[in-house]
């Protein structure tokens, strides 16, 4: 191979790896793994309370619910601080490698320990990293694809998530059922060694996020804008490119009477005041209600009625 020849593949390869197919793939996958991880523990974890951490079959329910909670607080403290770290570095793929590294970490615990402590450390470090996975994965989403193809984006994203929650327990259940706790660890490592391997050669496109934070024009002040700012911003370039326009009848985040909000760390908080906000979030909680409120009790309908008192 001469050098050009080399030269050449070497720019076609490093155009695919910050492409948007590229970019879009690598977030679907890592959203896959992480719901692939989160649900491949749900089926065998009653099996691994009593038969490695020791736990009572009296309180494996109470250990069961706890374990759940731990993981969503997890994400609830983690969320909101990836969230502000997202927008202040320029950098998405450290801190994406930097979750799975945890998540591998967490892993790891659920294969070798057999003490509840570890069993909790576990589950924290895993919705840790979920937290990183959902909010700068889906910002470098953002940051990669136009306004117009951010729907499509989405629904590739959404599959990854279906799919890893439908074939983490269906797997995790038959390879327990009949190879044994480390052969069914080995699939979820298996799926992480990819996960790796994607992240690893994602690069990052230039992004507007990041040169609108950098950029500061002569004689404007060079505090960080407000979340109005944004907004208003976002709607001057789709009146730019001709987009459609929300009429005053009609709600959305970017048709806002202008209002002039002193800058703030956490301008993410001013989000709640729009009810297109409020409405997602409480769509969000309840479907986490529902699903964890299942989780905690459905694994143990399926456990043998003489391991778990009070189980029917």
């Amino acid at each position: 191979m001469s050098f050009g020849t080399a030269k050449c593949f070497s720019k076609k390869f490093s155009e695919l790896r910050c492409s948007r197919t590229f970019i879009i793939c690598t977030v679907t996958i890592a959203v896959f793994v992480d719901m692939f991880l989160y649900s491949l523990i749900i089926p065998i974890l009653p099996t691994l309370l009593t038969d490695r951490a020791q736990v009572t079959a009296s309180k494996v329910q109470v250990a069961l619910a706890g374990l759940l909670a731990a993981y969503n607080l997890a994400i609830v403290i983690c969320a909101p601080v990836s969230g502000y770290f997202a927008d202040k570095w320029s950098n998405r793929k450290m801190p994406l490698l930097g979750g799975l590294f945890a998540l591998a970490g967490a892993t790891v615990l659920f294969t070798l320990s057999k003490n509840l402590g570890l069993l909790y450390l576990a589950r924290i470090l895993q919705g840790a990293s979920a937290s990183i996975v959902w909010v700068v994965g889906l910002a470098l989403l953002v940051d990669a694809t136009s306004s117009e193809g951010i729907g499509s984006a989405m629904g590739w994203v959404s599959v990854g998530l279906s799919l890893g929650d439908t074939c983490g327990p269906l797997i995790s259940g038959v390879v327990y059922e009949r190879a044994g706790h480390y052969t069914a660890f080995s699939v979820a490592f298996a799926v992480i060694t990819v996960d790796i391997i994607l992240r690893c050669l994602l690069l990052e496109p230039q992004s507007q996020h990041v040169s609108t934070l950098k950029e500061v024009q002569p004689g404007q002040d060079s505090a960080p804008q407000s979340i109005e700012f944004y907004v208003l911003e976002g709607r001057s370039s789709r009146i730019a490119e001709g987009m459609p326009q929300l009429i005053d009848s009609q709600s959305g985040l970017e048709h806002q009477q202008e209002k002039d909000v002193p800058p703030g760390s956490f301008n993410i908080f001013k989000l709640l005041r729009y009810p297109d906000m409020l409405c997602s979030l409480w769509c969000i909680f309840m479907i986490t209600v529902v699903l964890t409120g299942l989780e905690a009790v459905s694994g143990l309908h399926y456990f043998p009625t003489n391991s778990v008192a009070g189980t029917s």
